[in-house]
């Protein structure tokens, strides 16, 4: 009767929001599909039939939580791109450290290297350097030697995202001062960070 109640759709989510909790509490190895399958009332063939492997369902959660991630984080008119980049950084942060146990099975353990479970990370970071690249009006040779250098800074990005949840002996804000440093050097000789999107210089640049 329970199983009749939901459609694909809202069962789908319910196991989701189940493999939400039984991932953020934990390691990838010691979660197991039948005991979700318990918490949801359903059989296991069921859960199976939405999710075929455990992988495959840490994957799906993982891409939906990221789409939160996507809508919280927009350019804005008014805003040097600077400190557009910063905000989106603190809000990137924020989410790694609100779903910690996530970004360590996604990228420390043995199903790290799987393309589905890495890619909403990476999309998500890639949209950043897109945005970054759109605000700051770049085209040409130009634009492939910053949209080169802000990939190279995203990877720094993620590794001290990781170094800083693992350690947990530096501030969030730290992390993320270490990271602008980063971009400061590889990207301001080439563009300029505190312009305002839409062509106009920034603050500074009208003094």
């Amino acid at each position: 009767m329970a199983r009749s109640r939901l459609t694909p759709d809202q069962r789908r989510d319910q196991i989701l929001d189940l493999g939400m909790e039984a991932f953020s509490a934990l390691p990838f190895d010691q979660v197991a599909m039948e005991d979700i399958a318990t918490h949801a009332g359903i059989s296991r063939a069921l859960i199976y039939h939405y999710f075929p492997s455990k992988k495959e369902l840490f994957a799906a959660l993982w891409a939906r939580e990221h789409e939160q991630l996507a809508h919280n984080v927009h350019f804005m008119a008014g805003h040097t791109v600077r400190s557009q980049v910063r905000a989106a950084l603190v809000a990137h942060y924020t989410f790694y450290e609100h779903n910690m146990t996530l970004m360590m099975i996604a990228n420390r353990s043995a199903i790290a290297v799987d393309p589905a479970v890495r890619s909403p990370i990476t999309f998500e970071l890639n949209r950043l350097r897109d945005h970054t690249l759109d605000a700051l009006d770049l085209a040409g040779s130009s634009r492939d030697l910053v949209s080169v250098a802000l990939s190279g800074w995203l990877a720094l990005v993620r590794e001290v995202a990781l170094e800083w949840l693992e350690l947990h002996t530096f501030s969030r804000d730290a992390a993320v001062d270490l990271c602008m440093t980063a971009l400061d050097a590889l990207v301001s000789p080439h563009a300029d960070l505190d312009r305002l999107p839409g062509g106009l210089p920034g603050p500074a640049a009208a003094l």
